[in-house]
């Protein structure tokens, strides 16, 4: 927003592509029209392609489709679900836009936490079940070391086996011969049995394959210098731990679920209609039964194009991308209200770049006050606004154009310029109202003073180009044109240590607050600024460009002198409006004299009322063309070529365009 009171940027556009089948495309034209938002551009390219695009997005909608019904997998309770979102039609691309991508992030973080239940899961598991058995046997030998339990060495080897029943008589078949048992307990269900077996190293071999074949499970025991009774205890904290994590964990994967349940719902529903409506369009892609628009689309009218899509056409895809780097979108200038009335005058100059700033906001301002400044009349403000309210209408064939009216409320902002620098002036039909004694006395009396106006103007104006010079080093920076950076910094060096030093040296007039000696190095910077100069033309121009440097100081010194315009034109508007008034009285003077009595009164009255009329009519349309010429040549010579370049194509939408009145004549 603090950008857009100086100046502002285009808005945002994106490249819309509108699918349809062939028998509704009447109906999408429809809804263009109703949504007065598409710049249409060709379509260069009508491929198979467009199959892979509608097929590409059914597929990533079904994929998205996948993840909600695996998230709602992990719904453990019922719940009743009230969707309060507004579920229109033309919303559904900006719910998937707002609700796709946060749901796969919920959705990976869900599966995180399940993988982490998981995995808790199954450590609490296998801890109970190692902790079943090992108290069984820590029961009998607390003081039995684990090592004992778990051990190959080079000679012989132990391991602890849980061995069901009724593969006991297999397993003694096959092994009976090889291990020993050296530690046999029973569950309390008596279904298996405990067992510590050990044996011969070089039998292990032929033991293995054995518990591989029978299923046997080989207890996982730490080989470890330690007592069964410590480990068991172990075991169970660990299995608190466990305990305590898998309901921790289980408690946050619910709340995750619980939390986003209802956007997930929501995204359900949205892509459920979706991707029917995509698959009846990807039967049409398939038979070649497709039209294709394509064009461009301001951000701020997207929904709006949707909204009139949804409404009017049952079955399309649309894709927004924005620009690449090769495209220009067209420009859909961007002001506040007030400010975009003046959008003419810049256009006029030439349309913005879409990548480029749009110098609206300053041109108003500028264009504004010296309109004021030069028209400086509170009545002739007021007549112009009457006018533009009355008459201009009647001029135009169009009055209706949308540029029309922003340029018609353009004048009415600049009558109230005109009135506010009449006021200042003191001016009102010139000195008309002082004449029959109306004593108004201006806001700003030292302006009245010729020479002060002047001054006044030659400061606006070098405070407005150097404005330009800095926005045009603003662009060269961005741009990083080396040419135009050193030019500019050669001019604002040579006016930084010029100015000063002119001023002291000539007119002995000390702006600064530094000793009288000092004024006379400020010589130095000038040096400098020039050597700026001089260094820009010749990256511009070689050799020639070293004695080209002259120039962009007259060039400078000549677009702050033709501010004195200001002056001129504001000066002569008051003083033709005196001279009018004086003409007037000495019109009716002459004819008193001539008839004297109430006759020659009557009379010198008809002929001085013609004389003010005719004079102030004449000087009103003078007064109103003058001012705008220059205001508009101070603003598109001596300021926007210094940082605008213009050249844009105007966003212009496909639209309905009734005009409620027309000119016809004859041919």
């Amino acid at each position: 927003m603090a950008l857009n009171v100086i100046l502002s940027k285009p808005e945002t556009m994106f490249k819309a592509r509108i699918v349809s089948i062939k028998d509704e495309i009447d109906k999408v034209l429809l809804a263009l029209h109703a949504a007065e938002a598409l710049h249409v551009k060709e379509v260069k390219e009508l491929r198979p392609i467009e199959k892979e695009i509608v097929e590409k997005k059914k597929t990533e909608l079904e994929d998205l489709l996948k993840i909600v019904d695996r998230f709602l997998g992990y719904v453990k309770k019922e719940h009743v679900i009230e969707v309060k979102e507004k579920i229109e039609p033309y919303t559904i691309p900006e719910l998937l836009e707002k609700y796709g991508e946060p749901v796969k992030q919920i959705f990976s973080k869900l599966q995180i936490l399940a993988k982490k239940l998981s995995n808790t899961e199954s450590l609490k598991e296998k801890t109970s079940e190692t902790l079943k058995y090992l108290e069984l046997i820590a029961k009998k030998f607390p003081t039995l070391k684990l090592r004992d339990m778990n051990y190959e060495g080079d000679v012989v080897f132990s391991k602890t086996i849980v061995l069901p029943v009724e593969r006991e008589e297999d397993f003694m078949k096959k092994v009976g011969g090889i291990v020993q048992f050296m530690v046999e307990e029973p569950t309390p269900d008596m279904h298996e049995k405990v067992i510590v077996i050990v044996g011969l190293k070089r039998d292990f071999q032929h033991v293995k394959p054995v518990l591989r074949d029978l299923n046997i499970k080989i207890i996982d025991i730490p080989s470890e210098v330690k007592p069964l009774s410590e480990y068991v205890k172990e075991l169970k904290e660990k299995l608190k731990e466990y305990e305590s994590e898998y309901v921790e964990t289980s408690k946050e994967l619910e709340k995750l679920v619980e939390e986003n349940l209802n956007q997930v719902i929501v995204l359900r529903i949205i892509l459920e209609n979706e991707v029917a409506k995509l698959s009846v369009l990807e039967k049409a892609v398939g038979a070649k039964y497709i039209s294709v628009i394509e064009g461009w689309v301001p951000e701020s009218l997207r929904k709006k194009l949707l909204y009139e899509l949804h409404n009017n056409v049952k079955y399309f895809y649309i894709s927004f991308t924005e620009p690449c780097k090769e495209e220009i979108p067209p420009t859909k200038m961007k002001n506040l209200k007030i400010l975009n009335y003046f959008e003419p005058l810049v256009k006029f100059y030439g349309v913005p770049k879409y990548t480029e700033w749009d110098p609206t906001p300053i041109v108003a301002y500028s264009f504004a006050v010296f309109f004021g400044i030069m028209l400086g009349d509170v009545v002739y403000g007021l007549a112009l606004f009457l006018a533009v309210r009355y008459v201009l209408d009647k001029l135009v064939e169009n009055p209706e154009s949308e540029n029309y009216l922003l340029f018609k409320r353009m004048l009415y902002v600049s009558s109230a310029a005109a009135v506010v620098g009449g006021i200042l002036f003191g001016s009102y039909m010139g000195d008309t109202f002082s004449r029959i004694g109306i004593k108004i006395p201006p806001l700003a009396p030292e302006l009245i003073n010729p020479l002060n106006l002047i001054i006044a103007s030659m400061i606006i104006g070098l405070v407005h180009v150097n404005v330009a010079h800095f926005l045009g080093f603003i662009r060269a920076i961005k741009e990083r044109d080396k040419v135009i950076i050193a030019n500019k910094i050669g001019l604002f060096l040579i006016q930084i240590f010029g100015i000063p030093y002119i001023l002291y040296t000539m007119i002995n007039y000390p702006i600064l607050p530094i000793p009288g000696e000092a004024y006379e190095k400020l010589i130095y910077g000038v040096f400098v600024g020039i050597g700026f100069l001089a260094y820009s033309q010749f990256l511009a121009m070689r050799f020639f460009g070293t004695f080209m440097w002259i120039f962009d100081i007259t060039g400078l010194l000549g677009d702050v002198m033709s501010y004195t315009r200001l002056a001129g034109v504001s000066l002569a508007t008051v003083y033709l409006a005196s001279s009018f008034n004086l003409m007037c009285e000495m019109v009716i003077n002459g004819v008193n004299s001539l008839v004297p009595g109430i006759i020659g009164l009557v009379l010198g009255g008809i002929a001085g009322a013609a004389v003010f009329g005719i004079g102030h009519l004449l000087n009103f349309v003078l007064g109103i063309i003058g001012p705008f010429i220059h205001a508009l040549r101070l603003c598109f010579v001596e300021f926007l070529p210094k940082f605008y370049e213009g050249g844009g194509e105007e966003y212009s939408p496909l639209k309905l365009i009734i005009r409620r009145r027309l000119v016809i004549r004859p041919s």
